[in-house]
């Protein structure tokens, strides 16, 4: 039994070899690739999170503005109770924008510092391959005789 079972291991390797036997790309090529891509992806991400931030940020001027005209309105009024939800919304809406620019910073930071990787991967990617830098080559000019 252990006879058969090794023949069969024998001729399972010796079959299946070839088809296993094919060429690897290097991996530091893939995992630069990986990253690179996985980078990009981020820059996308990060970029339309930053746009979102941003627009909260318009609509949250906004409401300050709003909320610091009602409670003048209500100071004058006389108006307490108005005067203090005013007042309340106003602190909340600030907090909002401080949160919306904490973040802005943040998505801004993280989209150069996945340029950065990008630029730097791309360079050693180049090495890896043997590519110096590109050049262009440019046919003669054509000449009218």
């Amino acid at each position: 039994m252990k006879l058969v079972t090794t023949i069969a291991i024998v001729l399972c390797s010796l079959f299946a070899l070839p088809a296993m036997a094919q060429p690897k790309p290097h991996p530091h090529a893939t995992s630069l690739r990986k990253d690179i891509r996985h980078d990009r992806k981020d820059v996308r991400l990060d970029a339309k999170d930053r746009k979102k931030d941003v627009s909260d940020l318009k609509k949250d001027r906004a409401d300050i503005a709003k909320d610091r005209a009602d409670l003048k309105n209500d100071i004058a009024k006389g108006d307490k109770t108005d005067a203090k939800k005013d007042e309340t919304d106003l602190k909340n809406d600030i907090k909002d924008a401080k949160a919306d620019g904490k973040d802005i910073r943040k998505d801004t930071k993280d989209i150069r510092h996945d340029k950065r990787d990008i630029r730097r991967d791309r360079k050693k990617l180049e090495r890896k391959k043997g590519v110096t830098g590109t050049t262009t080559t440019t046919a003669p000019a054509a000449t009218d005789n």
